[in-house]
């Protein structure tokens, strides 16, 4: 996924997540329609704090949906109704939740 990469594609994303605005057409196609029930619940317990973007991506496929905070430095990844929070500035995982 470029969020994970280098280049001016992650630069472009990354600079759009931060402000919290509409990502263009070109870069939501890193974006996935929908969540792969099946993979998410093999793969769930192998999420750990200090994965990096692309080992989730890995793990779980393309989120759903990005979001950023600039106040806490965060980029939360969601899959369904279940989501991911990352360090923005180090690039890792901090926490995840799933709905009960």
């Amino acid at each position: 996924m470029v969020l994970c990469g280098s280049g001016s594609g992650f630069q472009r994303q990354e600079r759009y997540i931060q402000r919290n605005e509409q990502l263009p057409d070109s870069l939501t196609k890193y974006l996935s329609t929908k969540v792969d029930e099946k993979k998410m619940s093999k793969n769930w317990e192998k999420l750990r704090r200090g994965l990096s973007f692309q080992d989730v991506e890995t793990l779980f496929g393309k989120p759903t949906k990005i979001a950023s905070s600039a106040y806490d430095h965060s980029t939360t990844w969601y899959y369904g109704n279940r989501y991911i929070i990352f360090d923005s500035v180090k690039k890792i995982v901090r926490y995840w939740e799933i709905p009960d």
